[in-house]
């Protein structure tokens, strides 16, 4: 708030001051775009720039840049590893998807930190990616989908069965495989064991096997993949 009173009616919150706002990160510095020249105060940064309409937002009564332009602009300053942080946290906050980033590199093209971004993003590699991510380790799974050849799934997809609605971390159409990344122990403890059990009893009314997977099978990558690729299949040459 007060880096917009500072910049005036026109300022608009961007790349750091705006990651910081959408809480992808806790930044130090404070970006802010203005339409001419300003000097900068304190941890204050303005930037003279000119943002379309339909780049930022108003919220909370400050006017912002969109979580796409935010990545953007942040993929410009930051190193890869904390930009990948960065975007993950996006992710996982539901504040972008592989749509919004191949729309705001569509009208920025050649912008500097694009490559990097539209790699996060999958687009680099042709990555399908369809639904959405909520855990950082249902992205360790996309992860490893995208970096094979196995079958792209649909993450968090909904499935109603025997009266219940269950959300499947990732689902296997062409295969009718859940993969539940469970993450530790605690989905295998007490009263969520059970749980658990029954839940996948009612999707394998609805057609669907479960697999369950933790973080130990992570461990042993070449032998997950060898597994999953008899459960899931491969993708189809393109």
């Amino acid at each position: 708030m007060e880096a917009w009173l500072y910049g005036g009616d026109d300022a608009i919150l961007s790349a750091r001051g705006a990651g910081a706002f959408w809480q992808m990160s806790s930044f130090g510095p404070i970006d802010v775009s203005v339409p001419g020249r300003r000097r900068g105060a304190g941890r204050i940064i303005f930037h003279r720039a000119r943002i379309p309409d339909n780049e930022w937002v108003t919220r909370d009564n400050l006017r912002v840049t969109t979580p796409a332009r935010t990545l953007l602009d942040l993929a410009a300053i930051l190193p890869a590893p904390h930009l990948q942080r960065v975007f993950t946290e996006a992710e996982v906050l539901q504040h972008v998807d592989q749509a919004a980033i191949a729309h705001i590199l569509a009208a920025h093209p050649g912008a500097r930190g694009g490559r990097a971004l539209a790699d996060l993003a999958g687009l680099t590699s042709g990555a399908t990616r369809r639904g959405y991510v909520q855990t950082r380790f249902e992205i360790r799974y996309r992860s490893l989908v995208e970096s094979t050849d196995l079958d792209f799934p649909v993450y968090n997809h909904r499935v109603e069965t025997c009266g219940r609605v269950y959300v499947l971390d990732a689902f296997h159409e062409r295969a009718r495989i859940a993969v539940e990344v469970d993450g530790g122990p605690a989905h295998r403890a007490g009263e969520r064991f059970h749980t658990d059990r029954e839940r996948d009893r009612h999707l394998l009314v609805a057609g669907i096997r479960t697999v369950r997977l933790t973080h130990d099978h992570f461990e042993r990558a070449d032998r997950l993949y060898e597994d999953l690729v008899a459960l899931v299949g491969q993708r189809a040459p393109t």
